[in-house]
């Protein structure tokens, strides 16, 4: 399981990953099941990497469809609260390597916010929304600063001057990777480190069956320390202008020095 949600006096629903196939479980609040969906199968690996529960009593769903063994794709699946499909639509592969995946959603005024992983042009995270019959409102796309190029998951969060706040792994100006928290205003927009994403979303075909058993198993208790580390906290958001786009190259700021020591001729 990568996520749950409760739905409130009928229990909470599981989702996550079972046998390469894409699975949610629906429990009552003793932790009887009620039922069981499982999507998506195939030699590849597919899975719901987030699902919540919305203001109009449904269970809406993101995470990687690979069909073809190869790369995954962003998808968005609503269900009723009996498990059927309501609609599902997924950001198409288009060429090699360009890969997808939804990671974390959250409702307000019936809109749905989400973050994502995708590949193409550049492995980029993207902040977007979506109505809530799937169609894109609008979408941004970060990776001036970071490159999350390893799949990380990012989790996302609304904030109470109405914009957003998500984390995410990024490569910094010395080439390791640290993990990034971005705040944005309520486009998603954040000083000039991010740019509009064209996202589209085409229909998608889901065929859910009741298949998995579920079987209760003896929970053992044991104590654990925790340990605490400090943990360094850098800004690391730069405004750049790119002289030259296609081979990144920096204009020179006018009141910067360069000095070079030992001066190797005069």
């Amino acid at each position: 399981f990568y996520s749950m949600t409760e739905i409130p006096g009928k229990g909470y629903v599981f989702a996550g990953n079972i046998n390469h196939s894409a699975m949610l479980v629906h429990t009552a609040v003793d932790g009887t099941v009620r039922w069981t969906k499982r999507f998506f199968y195939s030699v590849g690996i597919n899975f719901v990497r987030s699902v919540i529960f919305t203001s109009d009593n449904s269970l809406l769903t993101t995470g990687w469809l690979d069909m073809n063994s190869t790369y995954g794709q962003l998808f968005f699946s609503k269900f009723d609260l009996d498990g059927n499909v309501k609609w599902a639509k997924q950001f198409p592969v288009t060429g090699i390597y360009n890969g997808s995946f939804g990671s974390d959603l959250k409702e307000k005024n019936n809109t749905y916010y989400f973050t994502s992983y995708i590949s193409n042009p550049i492995p980029s995270t993207v902040l977007g929304a979506i109505s809530s019959t799937g169609d894109v409102q609008w979408s941004k796309q970060f990776y001036n600063t970071f490159h999350p190029f390893n799949y990380t998951p990012s989790t996302l969060d609304l904030t109470i001057d109405n914009g957003f706040v998500f984390s995410t792994e990024g490569g910094i100006p010395n080439g390791r990777l640290a993990t990034v928290i971005i705040k944005t205003d309520s486009t998603g927009m954040v000083d000039c480190d991010n740019r509009d994403y064209a996202l589209k979303l085409n229909p998608l075909t889901v065929n859910a069956v009741d298949d998995i058993k579920v079987s209760d198993f003896t929970l053992i208790e044991r104590n654990f320390t925790a340990k605490l580390l400090d943990i360094k906290i850098k800004e690391i958001i730069q405004c750049r202008t790119i002289g030259d786009p296609d081979v990144g190259i920096e204009s020179l700021i006018p009141d910067e020095q360069f000095n070079m020591y030992p001066n190797p001729t005069t």
